[in-house]
């Protein structure tokens, strides 16, 4: 109630001045969440860049995704929110944003009680994002009820989330933008990856397979790793996992005789990753990060979707397919490998 009464009390504007794009010369865009938050508002930042091409565009991003962030080249500044017990070093670097004075603040995020206050205290010219979402349940209060908001966008769950993040540019009236998904690109970790690959048998194909996810109702325990894998007895895979799962999966492979079945080198970053899926021929992903990357690089996937919502966090590569999983993540194993056998048959078609 309290912190219901403090926003209502202070994020209020007397008068609101019209956007001016003429004027929009510093942006922060506040994306402070996870990897796969961060991915699909890659499209977004490329897209205010091109509309904006003088301008500078700083991002709040978290410990989660601030690297990523650092590899684009349409990012001046990337700024970032730091876990609670570390609150002075987060009140460092709002600070340091409030020092650049910033045109327009894109909240790309759900409503947040000292997210708020902070962008209260940068003092920009204007704020838009997103209004009123399952997250402003907490504070009893949504963006749409306060004045201090310019502009404010529906959040819309039927869209992909790409779609739905650049839904903020009509904010601007920009209304011709594109939503295509994009990732750095590593030359030098993608030639690792290349000689890798090169040195497996290639059998009928070479899948990636990622067994964790970011939720361990989604991640891929024993039993299920090796069900999927003797369901495509014809493939190599290459088993992607947590560096803190590697033993595990390494002794899985050896004590269950997986012999289409490799262990992934270490990979050390989420480029490295990248780069490995990106030298396969398809991938197979409980995560939607992996299966974010895999729509940037347009690589066929098969996501293993535990929730109905695949529609937003789902796949955009041209050959996509969703597997159900149910409550005990117990995989429609015969389903996966249909679906592995109808991707070669596309991909057979496309190099005819």
């Amino acid at each position: 109630m309290i912190k219901k009464l403090i926003l209502k009390l202070l994020l209020q504007k007397k008068y609101k001045e019209p956007i001016n794009k003429k004027e929009i010369n510093k942006i922060l865009l506040v994306r402070n969440l996870k990897i796969g938050d961060a991915i699909v508002s890659f499209p977004l930042l490329r897209e205010i860049k091109k509309k904006f091409p003088s301008s500078e565009i700083d991002i709040y991003a978290s410990t989660n995704s601030d690297f990523l962030f650092k590899k684009l080249p349409y990012c001046r500044n990337v700024f970032t929110k730091f876990k609670k017990k570390y609150f002075y070093k987060t009140l460092k670097q709002i600070m340091l944003m409030k020092s650049r004075k910033y045109d327009l603040i894109i909240e790309a995020v759900p409503m947040r009680f000292g997210l708020e206050l902070s962008i209260w205290y940068m003092k920009p010219k204007w704020v838009i994002g997103f209004g009123k979402s399952s997250g402003d349940q907490k504070l009893g209060i949504s963006r749409n009820e306060l004045s201090f908001y310019d502009k404010l966008a529906i959040e819309e769950n039927n869209k992909h989330a790409s779609e739905h993040m650049c839904s903020l540019l009509n904010l601007l009236d920009i209304n011709n933008y594109s939503t295509k998904m994009e990732f750095p690109f590593d030359e030098e970790k993608y030639n690792y990856a290349q000689k890798f690959v090169s040195e497996l048998p290639k059998r009928e194909g070479i899948i990636a397979l990622n067994v964790d996810a970011s939720h361990s109702t989604r991640t891929l325990g024993k039993e299920e790793i090796i069900k999927l894998v003797n369901s495509l007895k014809k493939y190599t895979l290459i088993i992607l996992s947590l560096p803190s799962r590697q033993n595990e999966i390494n002794d899985i492979i050896l004590k269950e005789n997986l012999s289409n079945c490799t262990l992934s080198y270490t990979t050390k970053t989420i480029f490295d990753a990248t780069e490995l899926i990106r030298s396969c021929d398809l991938l197979i992903s409980p995560d939607t990060s992996f299966i974010h990357i895999a729509s940037a690089i347009n690589l066929p996937t098969i996501g293993l979707f535990y929730k109905n919502n695949f529609d937003y966090w789902g796949s955009k590569s041209t050959i996509s397919y969703v597997v159900r999983t149910n409550n005990n993540n117990d995989m429609i194993f015969d389903e996966v490998a249909k679906y592995v056998q109808e991707i070669y048959l596309e991909l057979k078609k496309h190099e005819k």
